[in-house]
């Protein structure tokens, strides 16, 4: 199994500075590394190894154009297990990186649940206020 991936990832490598010189001049200067954490389809089941992962496309993306502007994912909502990912990844690629991506869907409650939705928006600001302070955390 270690070897697939390993193929996997050293392809997405390629695969992502390919992308980056493209025939035509696209001039696309924002890159997402990554997007949602749970799935195992993704480059990095923990932040450790995420961060890691990032700093390595990181490298190779900016080896072809290095004004691009890298966007790694952050984990929005989940209390302190979102505060523990953020920091980590802050901490281990933060140099490597441009932004913190944090996205999150208004789940689709009851219909009679206006009230649910109306006020989703002040759950995202207090995510927020969590995520600015893993960004304000030093060590």
């Amino acid at each position: 199994m270690g070897g697939i991936l390993q193929w996997r990832h050293k392809h997405n490598i390629r695969q992502a500075k390919s992308r980056i010189q493209y025939p035509e001049p696209y001039n696309v200067k924002y890159w997402g590394i990554g997007n949602k954490l749970s799935g195992s389809w993704e480059i990095g089941q923990d932040a450790e190894t995420y961060a890691q992962k990032v700093i390595e496309f990181a490298k190779a993306m900016r080896s072809i154009d290095p004004s691009i502007k890298l966007i790694a994912v952050g984990w929005f909502r989940g209390g302190s297990k979102g505060m523990v990912w953020n920091r980590k990844v802050l901490e281990v690629a933060g140099d490597y990186i441009d932004y913190l991506s944090l996205h999150t869907y208004c789940w689709k409650p009851p219909p009679d649940a206006y009230a649910t939705i109306v006020n989703h928006p002040l759950g995202v600001g207090k995510e927020l206020k969590l995520a600015h302070h893993c960004s304000t955390f030093s060590t």
